[in-house]
């Protein structure tokens, strides 16, 4: 399994969906699930630990792949920021 399937993979689990490619060939794919603020957050700290521990992944999606736990939870926010679920108003944002 590459870094970016591993990514998917997790992502895709964190909302109850088993991850296929070919769920993630339209362009705006990432806009097909939602996720709390909570979970949003569970995921990226679970990106940067991945990241910090995975010379593979930090290579793959890093430009300067140190392992370094800053630089890594800054590349972890990026991806969210790109390709993360939508995230779901809160009761008091309504």
């Amino acid at each position: 399994m590459t870094p970016l399937e591993t990514i998917l993979t997790e992502m895709f689990a964190r909302v109850g969906e088993k991850y296929e490619e070919e769920k993630t060939s339209s362009d705006s794919w990432y806009n097909s699930h939602e996720w709390t603020i909570e979970e949003q957050n569970s995921f990226k700290d679970w990106l940067t630990d991945y990241l910090y521990n995975n010379k593979d992944a930090r290579k793959f999606m890093m430009s300067f792949p140190i392992k370094d736990k800053k630089r890594c939870k800054e590349t972890a926010s990026q991806f969210n920021a790109w390709y993360g679920w939508k995230t779901k108003k809160s009761i008091t944002e309504k």
